[in-house]
């Protein structure tokens, strides 16, 4: 899995983690240290050569990890699992 890294340090001294899923393509990459979701889906746009347009939400899906660089497909809603079921 491709992990892309952002800028942010927290206070607290930990990583934060996010997962973004391509809803076309299946692929998902992990992205550390964002600032906000907000963040963590430009990146992921920027790295699945995506336009941001109004239909982005459709197609490009941001789950928080917490502080685990392991995926966890129990943050993920379920009815998304079937994308991660290799994982």
């Amino acid at each position: 899995m491709e992990i892309l890294t952002g800028s942010y340090k927290a206070e607290n001294g930990k990583d934060y983690y996010n997962i973004a899923l391509n809803l076309g393509t299946g692929e998902y990459i992990q992205i550390k240290n964002a600032s906000c979701t907000a963040v963590a889906e430009d990146m992921a746009l920027k790295y699945f050569n995506t336009e941001n347009c109004p239909y982005t939400s459709t197609m490009i899906k941001v789950f928080f990890q917490g502080t685990s660089p392991e995926l966890n497909v129990s943050m993920i809603p379920k009815k998304y699992h079937r994308y991660f079921q290799e994982a």
